[in-house]
């Protein structure tokens, strides 16, 4: 005659299971949560308020480069960003943004020309 209750040995396999069971749904909780990206829309600018083309982009240890309108765009998870800006012959540029899911930023940067030497 077989007993009809649980053995320590197959109470251990049912809590196993669950402890398993609870874990998956905590993974797939998790993934179903993070965040979605964001994106930032930046202009470059020169003196006189003139579009930048070809100027480097660094950010999130990416590098892009604006296109013949001087604008790049990013794609980028939630958080606060630093960018660098860099184009030969001007100073340096820097902003900083943060990023929201599924939100596009505008940004711009405006960068001065290096002083010519003769």
């Amino acid at each position: 005659m077989r007993s009809s209750t649980f053995t320590f040995k197959s109470k251990r396999l049912v809590v196993q299971w669950l402890v398993l069971v609870v874990a998956f749904g905590t993974i797939l909780s998790v993934r179903a949560g993070a965040a979605e990206p964001g994106f930032v829309l930046l202009t470059v600018r020169g003196p006189g308020n003139v579009l930048l083309p070809g100027a480097a982009i660094r950010v999130a240890g990416r590098t892009g480069y604006t296109g013949s309108k001087g604008i790049a765009k990013f794609e980028l998870s939630p958080g606060r960003y630093v960018i660098d800006v860099m184009k030969s012959g001007y100073r340096r540029g820097r902003i900083t943004v943060t990023i929201r899911p599924r939100v596009t930023v505008r940004a711009g940067v405006g960068l001065a020309r290096l002083p010519r030497h003769p």
